[in-house]
């Protein structure tokens, strides 16, 4: 099995500051994420123009499959993706190659 990053872009809400953000994202870090089976690492990055990416590696396709269906269930979950423009995001899956 080949170990999967799962690349997130996605802008913020208007209303949400990037300090409030960073905060649910700690706590969304803590408290769900690194919990979840198949968790390797994660990082959340920001671009110059404020466009933002999370970045997360899982185990295989299934570990990162079952993280998403499981999100919904999560209270650190709903509130961090609630401060995302949900119709900014663009998800995807891609095995590692080589590193």
């Amino acid at each position: 099995m080949k170990e999967v990053v799962e690349i997130v872009f996605f802008e913020l809400e208007e209303d949400v500051s990037e300090e409030q953000f960073q905060n649910a994202s700690q706590i969304f870090q803590s408290n769900f994420v690194a919990l979840q089976d198949g968790y390797v690492s994660r990082k959340l990055t920001k671009s110059i123009d404020g466009r933002w990416a999370d970045i997360a590696i899982w185990r295989d396709m299934d570990a990162a499959q079952a993280v998403g269906k499981n999100m919904g269930e999560s209270e650190f979950a709903r509130n961090y993706v609630s401060l995302i423009k949900n119709k900014s995001i663009q998800m995807h899956h891609m095995s590692i190659i080589h590193g």
